[in-house]
């Protein structure tokens, strides 16, 4: 196997209620540099990122708020001197009353369809100090930032305001853009915000999900994501805000990458937020990104 040069490492850790040590690392197969650093990742920013989010309110799929999130966020990653790609695309959804239940075993009353306008935000950066004739290698990092129409474990049925689940690992991303240094790691980093992500398993809600999309567009060499081609590792942020949060081995991730994260973690003295054990099989989109054959942790 051919051996990646050692990923940058960012760590910060999210207090109160999203509590969680999150960091992204430049990954090698069997090779990292603990000390290489880049500006402070700041955990107090990135609380206040989700609270940015949260203030637009639950950001399902094609609604206002998530069209005023969205807007947000391309704003900030083009403040920061990322180049962003939007990837528009249609979803057939049902038309679904908030307050009626909607479960595994007991839905609601499909009566019609409506087609929902989604997007993926895609922030994409390479170092400037390489010479013309290299081409750096790429990583992927992704993270869904739309909120779930139902909250599954309110009476209400309200939809989830997305703190945790969309909401951490968006933040995340917007602090890698703000921290990382890209001269310093020798990789193009390309930050994709997906969408539709969020309703999974709701009843009417089909792929392609926003990780499909930029697969798609990606690997039909889309010209503008032609620097996210063939990414050497992907790293996908979901729910990872949770309070006293403790994150597992995925069994589905790939395990060279994984190692390195947790040996990582365990170096820096994490290693009580990055368990080393292998979790429950979970159902999101970084099962679409390893069902593309791409090494995913």
């Amino acid at each position: 196997m051919q051996f990646l040069r050692s990923y940058f490492i960012e760590l910060i850790l999210m207090g109160v209620l999203l509590a969680a040590v999150l960091f992204f690392g430049y990954l090698g197969y069997g090779l990292l540099s603990p000390q290489l650093t880049a500006q402070t990742f700041s955990g107090e920013a990135a609380f206040v990122a989700v609270e940015e989010q949260l203030a637009f309110g639950p950001r399902t799929t094609g609604s206002e708020a998530s069209i005023a999130a969205s807007d947000w966020m391309t704003q900030t990653l083009r403040d920061l001197q990322w180049r962003v790609i939007i990837q528009p695309y249609d979803m057939t959804v049902p038309e679904v009353v908030v307050s009626e239940a909607i479960s595994d075993t007991q839905t609601t009353s499909l009566s019609s369809l409506t087609t929902v306008r989604a997007r993926n935000i895609v922030a994409v950066r390479s170092p400037s100090n390489l010479a013309d004739d290299v081409t750096p290698p790429v990583a992927l990092v992704v993270a869904p930032y739309d909120s779930r129409l139902v909250a599954d474990g309110d009476q209400t049925r309200a939809p989830s305001p997305g703190a945790n689940v969309g909401g951490s690992g968006a933040a995340i991303l917007l602090e890698l853009a703000a921290t990382l240094d890209l001269e310093l790691s020798g990789h193009t980093v390309c930050l994709a915000f997906l969408d539709s992500e969020a309703n999974r398993g709701l009843p009417g809600w089909q792929p392609p999900f926003g990780g499909h999309v930029l697969i798609e567009e990606i690997e039909d060499g889309d010209p503008d994501l032609i620097e996210c081609a063939d990414p050497r590792v992907v790293v996908v942020l979901e729910a990872v805000g949770g309070n006293n949060h403790r994150i597992l081995y995925d069994p589905a991730s790939n395990s060279s990458v994984s190692n390195a994260i947790w040996q990582t973690a365990a170096a820096l003295e994490f290693d009580d937020q990055f368990v080393p054990s292998i979790g429950q099989p979970m159902p999101g989109p970084h099962n679409t990104f390893v069902e593309a054959g791409y090494a995913t942790a």
